[in-house]
């Protein structure tokens, strides 16, 4: 039986967490609104002292889908993630602290990851460094000695982690303090659920008001260990999984959602950008959206920019009196106009240094069911056949420029399914491999061909879902998109910034890849110091999963065994 529910129920427990209840329910909603289609919220006010109980109150009248549930006394997370389960009428649960140290990403990459495993459980990549060495020792013994006595390889018992409902019905859980969390994954793995592990940030700001590391926890820590050694080695008590029902991933991941909160914390190390100048950029689809800004960009910097686009008024209206920007009407996905275009350019200018694609859109909108096949294949014509003619028309211009370069855009659905876009899918996947492809053909050329995966800009391109309707677009994209739009949106700055790197001489050497302006940690110097094995792997390109690249878990152990 084959199922596509994505509904998850998400567990907010909070104990004297009045300041930081709300924060955390504003961003774990925000991230539910783009990743999940069916969703819902169970506050659990554990005994609080404070004012948590009006904080959780109040979220139930301002959130939709939050219900408030009290504990005469302090239970614990255990017990409140038990009786969550109990109550949830979802496919999936997650327990979340109300202490705010996870930021608004970390909840869009585990929402992201739903259905890829039967677990989904995470590890923070920043935590350790941002704790006292005091708790670090603490946090590194405890994750030890679970590895130690249980012959486990996980990197951290204490984050994140999506399970099963069924999981908490059938499996007794029996900390309902700090240890319950490793006591179920512990269980989990050894009853053969498949678990994929993703790496998070926490909020680093936030961090010191978490209170993880304290005598009580150390203790039930503790109890728990040794109640599991007497399970598992004396009484031989291993939990046994039912058949579990196989679920289709239909989720996009983080870096095609592109949703981000401000990099404080995460900005470049220092300047690394060695800009190059003024160069000669052309821009295909830059009458609006991010093609428009980054001709304003580029104009400022001082480099000499061309821009395209099919409407001649907003052509116009971008270049205003600027000197340094020239216009062209061109369809690029009609190849006798992009040819008059490249002629007319090569009258203006002997050489090009940067082609940059932004031309496209979502097209038609709508499931196969209903889909225009004329409009649908018209949104490939454009996207696609657009890229492809204007790369191949231009390349005369390009082997005679500066360390040429060609940036394509790829976009949601590129790596991973997007229900009721599958012109727009489709086409971005192709731009993807077409990117990974031209960058092998002409590395000959010394010309380099990468991709930039935007993520959700605000841009009128969104605008068409919005009409489209809920019906066509599908309640997730719809409400997701209204969502975005109306909160403070990703800033398109971080596309230009990835834009200006990207043309910059300190990636000389990058081809063949995507790159997320969001997420991927191109404004670092380890990214730059890593450059020549980053072009050698398959980091950053579009690949077929392979068994040695499954979860730990039942299916690899299996399909792993000799044949």
């Amino acid at each position: 039986m084959l199922s596509m529910s994505r509904a998850l129920t998400v567990l907010v427990v909070a104990h004297n967490d009045s300041q930081t209840l709300l924060p955390t329910l504003e961003r774990v909603y925000r991230a539910l609104t783009i990743t999940i289609e069916d969703f819902s919220i169970i506050i659990f006010d554990d005994a609080s002292t404070d004012n948590t109980i009006e904080a959780a109150e109040a979220a139930a009248r301002d959130y939709p889908f939050v219900k408030v549930r009290r504990n005469d006394r302090h239970m614990g997370p255990g017990y409140c993630t038990l009786q969550g389960s109990a109550e949830a009428e979802s496919e999936f649960v997650v327990y979340v602290p109300a202490d705010n140290t996870w930021p608004l990403r970390s909840f869009i990459e585990l929402f992201g990851h739903l259905g890829k495993a039967d677990i989904v459980t995470s590890y923070s990549n920043n935590l350790l460094a941002a704790m006292p060495v005091p708790k670090r020792f603490l946090s590194r013994s405890y994750t030890t000695i679970l590895n130690t006595l249980f012959r486990k390889g996980i990197r951290y018992y204490n984050g994140l982690t999506i399970y099963p409902v069924d999981y908490f019905r059938r499996v007794p859980i029996r900390s309902h303090g700090f240890g319950f969390q490793a006591e179920a994954l512990l269980k989990a793995v050894a009853a053969g659920y498949s678990f994929l592990e993703i790496a998070l940030p926490v909020d680093t700001a936030n961090l010191p008001r978490a209170r993880s590391v304290t005598p009580a926890n150390a203790l039930d820590a503790g109890l728990t260990i040794l109640r599991l050694a007497f399970e598992f080695y004396a009484l031989r008590q291993a939990p046994s999984r039912s058949r579990t029902v196989s679920r289709v991933s239909t989720s996009q991941s983080v870096d095609e959602i592109g949703v981000a909160e401000s990099r404080e914390g995460q900005s470049a190390d220092g300047e690394i950008a060695d800009k190059r100048g003024p160069l000669r950029i052309v821009i295909c689809g830059a009458s609006s959206g991010i093609g428009a800004r980054l001709a304003q960009v580029m104009a400022g910097d001082g480099h000499r920019v061309f821009i395209c686009a099919r409407r001649a008024d907003l052509l116009a209206a971008l270049k205003g009196n600027s000197t340094t920007i020239e216009t062209f009407v061109c369809d690029v996905s009609n190849k006798q106009q992009v040819e008059d275009f490249v002629a007319t350019l090569s009258g203006k200018t002997d050489a090009v240094d940067v082609l940059i694609n932004c031309a496209g859109g979502f097209g038609e909108i709508g499931p196969i069911t209903a889909a225009d096949s004329n409009r649908w294949w018209q949104t490939i014509e454009v996207n696609l056949k657009g890229t492809y003619l204007v790369i191949q028309c231009m390349l005369p211009l390009l082997m005679k420029g500066i360390q040429p370069r060609v940036i394509n855009f790829a976009g949601g659905g590129a790596f991973s399914p997007f229900p009721n876009y599958s012109a727009y899918a489709c086409s971005k996947t192709a731009i993807v491999r077409l990117t990974e492809c031209l960058a092998a053909e002409l590395a000959s050329s010394n010309i380099r061909v990468n991709a930039i995966a935007p993520g959700f800009v605000p841009t009128d391109m969104h605008r068409a879902t919005l009409e489209a309707g809920e019906e066509r677009a599908g309640r997730m994209q719809f409400q997701r998109t209204k969502a975005i739009l109306s909160q403070q949106a990703p800033s398109m700055e971080n596309v230009v910034n990835c834009v200006q790197m990207m043309i910059s001489s300190s990636l000389d050497e990058l081809t063949g890849k995507t790159i997320s302006s969001n997420f991927d940690p191109w404004q670092t110097h380890t990214f730059h110091e890593s450059l020549p094995d980053i072009v050698r792997s398959d980091l950053y390109t579009l690949r077929r999963v392979n068994v040695v690249n499954l979860p730990d878990g039942r299916l690899r152990t299996t399909l792993s065994q000799p044949w």
